[in-house]
């Protein structure tokens, strides 16, 4: 059984931001005293050609494997 590498979310947010700058997006990180956050939740999709919202409340996870921004063995790291 092999062990999964931890990434931490930062490091995560910039793998994706990478893989979507060539469509004109990007994934932002509110804070949590954002009055968005309760909203938008913790990460939110963002056209950046049009500034429009394109999705909210973000699974980063799932977004990096659909990307192949997050290979098998990297894991999310417990911030």
């Amino acid at each position: 059984m092999s062990k999964k590498v931890p990434i931490t979310s930062r490091a995560l947010l910039q793998h994706i931001n990478r893989r979507l700058a060539s469509e004109g997006e990007r994934v932002k990180k509110l804070k949590s005293t954002s009055r968005m956050y309760m909203q938008w939740g913790p990460y939110y999709r963002l056209d950046t050609d049009r500034n429009a919202l394109l999705e909210d409340n973000v699974d980063i996870v799932r977004l990096g494997r659909q990307l192949n921004a997050l290979a098998e063995w990297e894991t999310l790291a417990v911030d």
